[in-house]
């Protein structure tokens, strides 16, 4: 019984961490810097959901362990969390500076994962 509590749990908190990285990807990052409409708002959220989550069962196979996987997609939404700060500061950013600062906190946490494998370090490393 405590194994299936715990099962619980971990699901929990994992289905509730891919929706808050939905929202802010989409409202935060993409609808800030008017990638997406407003009226594309709930179509593009569930999309982002769906291809989350298509994301995190693809890592899962891959890494093998549910926790490595969430520390991962931490990491992952802590690398965009200070884009996501300058672009409610500056709204007026330019695209091309915003794609490129995706790609290189994308490449910097997949690397460092890389490098120094999955850990909490990692989500720390990542801000």
């Amino acid at each position: 019984m405590p194994i299936v509590l715990f099962c619980f749990a971990a699901l929990s908190t994992t289905d509730t961490f891919l929706f808050s990285s939905s929202a802010s990807l989409v409202q935060d990052l993409l609808l800030k810097s008017n990638f997406i409409k407003k009226e594309n708002l709930l179509k593009i959220m569930r999309i982002s959901i769906i291809s989350l989550t298509i994301f995190a069962i693809i890592l899962s196979i891959i890494i093998r362990n549910l926790v490595d996987t969430t520390f991962f997609f931490v990491a992952l939404m802590m690398s965009l969390g200070l884009l996501v700060l300058i672009i409610w500061v500056n709204p007026k950013i330019n695209k091309y500076s915003i794609n490129l600062s995706i790609l290189f906190s994308l490449v910097g946490v997949i690397l460092l994962a890389i490098l120094n494998g999955i850990s909490t370090s990692l989500v720390v490393y990542s801000l």
